[in-house]
């Protein structure tokens, strides 16, 4: 029973650091950005069957400042979205219009051709379903590229709506920013997300740029950092001007359905971001079945006050973090999320072995 109870105190205490640390980096962390520097750049973006957000979204993007063309690949749509497409690009000049040269799962190859066809040295990669929160966001991506760092990772936060599933999907959306942000902090990049990234286009030559992972509908985003972090080093874009929204799923087969499909890629990561990644939960997971073994035992003290002692310090330490990243309202269901966690890492485990889940739609 001792060892079960020091078991536990080690596994909270290590995860409680582990965040800890991440939040720190992120807090301390200086970058200046030089938004006066007009850089010619390209937007691109991909979508399949994305009419509504195409009517949303696009006049906004295309009206954006510092801005040389905004490069749409439609990636043979089934519903009207070509039709508007042409509709916007008699009135936007910027627009220019791309099909992939094949019909095949995965944004891969219409990323690598709108990518291809572009006429600038840098590279802003968006979807069709975000909105930029300014019109300066991406002159303040490209603000971070230079010779030395040659791919920037943004950040893709959540509009806020009523319910658990918004609530929980915008907490999680944060702490995977945490995560990679954090990590490529220490020099240990792994991800970005493609709905905001950018990067410049010789870095996408030097890595040739999707073919190690052709094969794999997803992964544009993580396994492209993976190898980018072998040629560069990379800037995170934490000004709040640089974050581009985006709705989360409203109902939770929809959200397991798309976190299936990002854990999917998971399996191609290399060993050590594996293992990296894998520490957390873990130590989540041992954390909680020791809690319940403690309990069935009438440690119900203990139990209480090492998970009291992990939320309070998870809420101060994060508390810069949370709002900087747009989730300060989330700070205070800390405890409820982390406990939301445990079935979270369990039921997601299995599409973490599993690159059958890495699709695209």
């Amino acid at each position: 029973m001792y060892l079960a109870q020091i078991f536990f105190i080690l596994a909270v205490f290590v995860s409680s650091v582990y965040w800890m640390v991440l939040y720190g980096r992120i807090h301390f962390s200086k970058e200046g950005v030089r938004y006066a520097e007009k850089r010619k750049k390209s937007i691109v973006i991909i979508g399949k069957n994305e009419y509504s957000n195409i009517q949303r979204n696009l006049s906004f993007i295309t009206d954006l400042h510092d801005v040389t063309e905004v490069i749409y690949v439609d990636d043979y749509s089934i519903d009207d979205s070509s039709i508007l497409l042409n509709q916007i690009s008699t009135n936007k000049k910027i627009l220019k219009i791309l099909t992939p040269s094949k019909n095949m799962p995965g944004k891969k190859l219409g990323l690598t051709e709108g990518i291809g066809n572009s006429s600038t040295q840098i590279i802003v990669l968006t979807d069709a379903d975000c909105n930029p929160v300014d019109s300066k966001w991406a002159e303040i991506m490209g603000s971070y590229l230079d010779d030395n760092h040659r791919l920037v990772l943004g950040y893709g936060p959540l509009n806020k709506s009523s319910g658990w599933v918004n609530a929980f999907s915008r907490f999680e959306t944060i702490i995977t920013a945490v995560q990679y942000f954090g990590l490529a902090l220490l020099n240990i990049p792994y991800m970005g997300v493609g709905r905001n990234m950018a990067f410049k286009k010789d870095l996408f030559a030097d890595i040739n740029g999707y073919t190690k992972h052709m094969h794999i509908p997803s992964g544009d985003d993580d396994l492209m950092v993976q190898q980018a972090a072998k040629k560069t080093k990379i800037r995170i874009a934490l000004d709040p001007k640089s974050f581009v929204y985006s709705d989360s799923k409203t109902n939770w087969l929809d959200y397991a359905n798309q976190k299936k499909r990002h854990f999917g890629v998971s399996t191609s990561y290399a060993l050590e971001h594996k293992v990296l990644l894998a520490l957390h939960p873990f130590l989540h997971i041992l954390s909680f079945l020791l809690a319940i073994f403690l309990l069935f035992n009438g440690y119900y003290q203990l139990v209480f006050v090492v998970f009291l002692i992990r939320w309070l310090s998870l809420m101060l330490t994060g508390y810069s973090t949370f709002k900087l990243l747009d989730g300060k309202d989330l700070l205070l269901f800390i405890p409820i999320f982390d406990l939301m966690l445990i079935p979270y890492y369990l039921y997601f485990s299995g599409a973490a072995f599993n690159s059958k889940n890495a699709t695209w739609n």
